[in-house]
């Protein structure tokens, strides 16, 4: 008999759990010996427009609307993305009740908006098996809380992606501690990986140049705008440096107009989203992180798979734990160091001490692959 395992992870925008949703489906297909059953609950068609996946892995969505309406609903800013959550929340209530009864039985693991399912089974009484995922920094509100403990009868594991959120997780003392379990991301594919890694960079200002990359969506978060203005700095110990970041989001115009305003049109590129960010990391000097939170830190993993040493904020929850607490990269404290002094750490450092930190973190991060993911999860499952 086949089991059924469904995904729910409603999206807006490109964020990084949308890969942590794919790779972990591709590793059932992968690894997986038991016949499962895998599906995708598409809300408002966020998963319709990833084609290439769905041909690929021959996954099947269950559409709760139209996926049409994607292009339609508000979500280019955070109060537009907001009213389109709440929105979907109240018209989704019993459409969702609907599909989750017809798949009573299955294993349901939710990463975002979670409060709408697990109220959905726990209103309705309904014989689902939940594996809530926590993805990114949580915001434990009252709201949140009080939800978690209401609906924690119908959840078999909570999964973190850190040791550090764990810990957070069990000191609410909402959850049984034996319930909270590590489960990393599956963000490293290693043939893929390298066979991304050799494909050609088209971006003539960056051929044979020196480089320091960054890479996420341009928003608060990532605090690319500390980043722009500190290489300032930067270019002062170094003038052959350029600072190269990808991603797009909504202070893609503020960071324009910090560049114009220091005068690092030259200096620093802002290259957009890029599907392929391996092959940029592969002919980069280092990476650098200056995120006010990451949880792990999905660019610090890949980085380090592509030998690069890591400059990083040491902030909640993923860079220490990746970077081993300063012994396999550089961590700097936002608020009372400055990034140009962690490069010119970063500088002084001796090839030989560069490769003994990345040695060490590249042993520390064998735990991201999917197949390491895989065997997690299905070890969660065999437990339900």
């Amino acid at each position: 008999m086949q089991k059924k395992i469904l995904y729910w992870s409603p999206h807006l925008t490109e964020i990084g759990t949308i890969n942590s949703v794919i790779n972990s489906v591709k590793s059932f297909k992968k690894f997986s010996k038991d016949n499962f059953n895998i599906k995708i609950i598409n809300l408002f068609g966020e998963w319709s427009k990833i084609k290439k996946f769905h041909e690929n892995q021959n996954s099947f969505l269950i559409n709760i609307f139209n996926p049409k309406i994607y292009n339609y609903i508000p979500k280019k800013s955070f109060f537009k993305s907001r009213f389109t959550y709440i929105l979907f929340f109240l018209i989704s209530f019993l459409k969702l009740k609907k599909i989750l009864k017809e798949n009573e039985g299955s294993i349901l693991i939710i990463h975002l908006l979670t409060s709408l399912p697990l109220l959905v089974c726990t209103i309705f009484k309904l014989k689902i098996n939940i594996i809530l995922r926590i993805s990114g920094k949580v915001q434990y509100s009252l709201i949140r809380k009080l939800i978690w403990k209401i609906c924690k009868h119908k959840i078999k594991f909570v999964t973190c992606p850190s040791k550090a959120t764990r810990n957070d997780i069990i000191k609410l003392d909402i959850f049984d501690e034996k319930r909270v379990v590590l489960l990393y991301d599956p963000i490293l594919e290693p043939k893929k990986i390298n066979l991304l890694k050799k494909e050609i960079i088209e971006e003539q200002e960056i051929i044979n140049k020196k480089y320091i990359l960054a890479i996420g969506r341009l928003t608060n978060q990532k605090n690319f705008s500390l980043l722009i203005k500190d290489f300032t700095k930067i270019t002062k110990l170094n003038d052959e440096y350029l600072l190269v970041i990808l991603g797009q989001g909504e202070e893609e115009h503020k960071l324009k107009q910090i560049i114009n305003e220091n005068n690092l049109q030259k200096k620093v590129l802002l290259l957009g989203f890029k599907k392929n960010v391996y092959k940029y990391l592969n002919s980069c000097e280092c990476f650098i992180s200056t995120s006010k939170y990451e949880d792990p830190g999905a660019s610090i993993v890949q980085a380090i798979f592509c030998n690069k040493f890591v400059i990083s904020s040491n902030c909640k929850n993923g860079p220490s734990e990746l970077l081993l607490n300063g012994n396999g990269g550089i961590l700097f404290d936002l608020y009372n160091e400055t990034i140009e002094n962690s490069f010119k750490k970063y500088l002084k450092l001796s090839p030989l001490i560069r490769s003994k930190y990345l040695l060490e973190s590249k042993k520390n991060i064998s735990k991201f692959t999917i197949f390491r993911h895989h065997n997690a999860l299905i070890n969660l499952i065999k437990k339900i």
